[in-house]
């Protein structure tokens, strides 16, 4: 739901603190080809990843293509949930960075990340069998 820049130290010394990316800045960095975060938005991510299990076992992990899929229908609900503006933009105070800055989140953040982790304790279960 958010994007950060952790402090870092640049080449004069000199510490910058983190901050948080824009909900613009975000978007870049899902939807630019070959940025840190647009592995997951392109086309073909997900499919490949089901193709590549079933060609492991086309039967047998037919639980573990489930938490597959489901988990591209939350990343392509939660993406059109940022193109769509449909998130607020609160000025506070960031302890992790001891700054302010403006932090978005999306409007339906509890749903989303309550489904989310659904998919990941699926994919606990699936995993610890």
């Amino acid at each position: 739901n958010t994007y950060f820049v952790n402090s870092y130290t640049d080449k004069t010394g000199k510490e910058v603190k983190g901050y948080y990316l824009y909900a613009s800045d975000a978007i870049k960095f899902i939807t630019t080809d070959g940025w840190q975060y647009n592995y997951g938005y392109k086309e073909d991510y997900f499919s490949s990843l089901i193709n590549r299990v079933k060609q492991i076992d086309s039967t047998k992990l037919n639980d573990l293509v489930k938490v597959i899929e489901d988990a591209e229908k939350l990343s392509k609900e939660a993406i059109k949930e940022l193109m769509d503006g449909n998130y607020t933009s609160e000025y506070k105070y960031v302890e992790k960075f001891d700054n302010y800055d403006y932090i978005y989140t999306l409007n339906n953040e509890k749903y989303l990340v309550d489904k989310y982790e659904a998919i990941y304790y699926a994919f606990s279960d699936w995993y610890g069998i």
